[in-house]
């Protein structure tokens, strides 16, 4: 491979990270702009609304908006609804096992899902992301059963984390009739 091929390579690389993960801010375009003061269409209580939402645990400011956005709907909705929270709940790198300023700043990470869990009456899931696993270190696991019990005991012990104790799963959960949840967590 010539030099200047392998240079023309290394700078599109470059200019890819940058363009993608690098941002800050969310993007919108500017159709979208207004999305939080849309009107919400009405949902009629024979209808099943699964909210997906992952990384919400990354920053308590930054996720405000969509979690305000989702309140707003599992308020409205006359609907059967599910929250799942995909992962990523504590960044950044789940529930410390010492107490301490770390722990409570875990705490407050988690605090805005389990306040709108509480709010919203949805049935509600809690599925582990890599953050949530301490990414993958030796006290992942530890820390990730830490979590479970923190997030289910500030919800009057519901089994919401699934699959449970850090397993790998599957868990079939039945969401409705026709609709079933099956989460598997791949970390293993």
């Amino acid at each position: 491979m010539s030099r200047n091929l392998l240079f023309f390579i290394v700078i599109i690389n470059i200019n890819i990270q940058i363009s993608f993960g690098q941002n800050k801010t969310p993007f919108y375009s500017k159709a979208e702009y207004n999305w939080t003061k849309e009107n919400i269409p009405v949902i009629d209580s024979n209808t099943q609304v699964i909210y997906l939402l992952g990384d919400a645990g990354e920053d308590p400011v930054k996720s405000r908006p969509v979690l305000s956005a989702l309140s707003m709907h599992t308020t409205k909705d006359q609907g059967q609804k599910t929250i799942i929270f995909l992962g990523d709940n504590i960044y950044p790198a789940g529930m410390p096992l010492e107490p301490g300023v770390s722990r409570e700043k875990a705490k407050s990470r988690i605090l805005p899902q389990i306040e709108l869990a509480k709010n919203a009456s949805s049935n509600l899931y809690f599925v582990p992301g890599n953050h949530d696993w301490e990414m993958g270190l030796k006290n992942g696991l530890k820390i990730l059963r830490q979590e479970e019990m923190h997030i289910e005991s500030m919800l009057n012990g519901q089994n919401v984390f699934i699959p449970d104790q850090g397993c790998p799963g599957p868990v079939e959960i039945k969401i409705s009739n026709k609709i079933t949840l099956a989460a598997i967590d791949v970390q293993w």
